[in-house]
C-alpha cells in the first residue's frame, strides 16, 4: 500500500483506436455499476462513457485504500497504529495527515461540537448500549480524554501523535 496525495483516478481518457461517430456515441452511453462494502456500509459507483467499468474499479480500489489507511477497526492502518501508541509520535501518510488536520479545523470551526477524538466514548457507548442507559458519572470519566483536542500533526515529519493516553481517533 502506498502512500499517495489523494487524487481524481476517475477520468475520462480517450482511447488510441479508431471510432466512427456512431462508436463515440455509444460509448457516451455505456454505463458500468459496481456495488461493494466500504467503511462500513454498502457503496455504489455508477459511471458513463467508454471508460466507466475502469472508472468504477478505480473508484472502488480508491475507497479500499483510504480505508486501510483511516479505518481504526484495519489492524495496521494509520488511524489504528495511532490509536495504539499511547501518545508516541506515528508515522502516517500525508493523506492521513491532511484528514487529520482538516478534523482539526472542524473541530474548531464546530466549537468543538466536531470531534475526532470520540473513540473512547464511542467504543464505551458500543459495548454498553444494550445493556442500560448511560450514566453521567461514566460519560464524565471520558469526556476528558476527548476534549483534550485533535491529534497533533507533523507535516514536515510525516508523523502525528494523540496528546493523552487514552484518547483515540474515530473518523467514521
Amino acid at each position: 500500500m502506498g502512500c499517495r496525495p489523494f487524487a481524481c483516478l476517475i477520468q475520462a481518457g480517450q482511447s488510441s483506436g479508431m471510432h466512427t461517430p456512431r462508436d463515440r456515441t455509444m460509448d457516451a452511453f455505456r454505463e458500468s455499476i459496481l456495488t461493494h462494502e466500504g467503511m462500513g456500509t454498502g457503496m455504489t459507483h455508477r459511471a458513463s462513457g467508454a471508460h466507466a467499468e475502469e472508472a468504477v474499479r478505480a473508484a472502488r480500489d480508491e475507497v479500499r485504500r483510504i480505508e486501510s489507511l483511516l479505518s481504526r477497526f484495519k489492524p495496521g492502518s494509520d488511524v489504528d497504529r495511532l490509536n495504539r501508541s499511547k501518545g508516541e509520535w506515528v508515522d502516517v501518510c500525508p493523506d492521513t495527515l491532511y484528514v487529520l488536520e482538516a478534523a482539526r479545523a472542524f473541530d474548531e470551526l464546530s466549537g468543538g461540537l466536531f470531534r475526532a477524538t470520540v473513540a473512547p466514548l464511542s467504543d464505551w457507548w458500543g459495548q454498553r448500549r444494550l445493556n442500560h442507559s448511560p450514566r453521567e458519572q461514566e460519560i464524565a470519566r471520558l469526556l476528558p480524554l476527548v476534549a483534550a483536542g485533535a491529534p497533533e500533526a507533523d507535516r514536515e515529519g510525516g508523523r502525528a501523535r494523540l496528546k493523552r493516553q487514552g484518547q483515540g481517533v474515530d473518523l467514521g
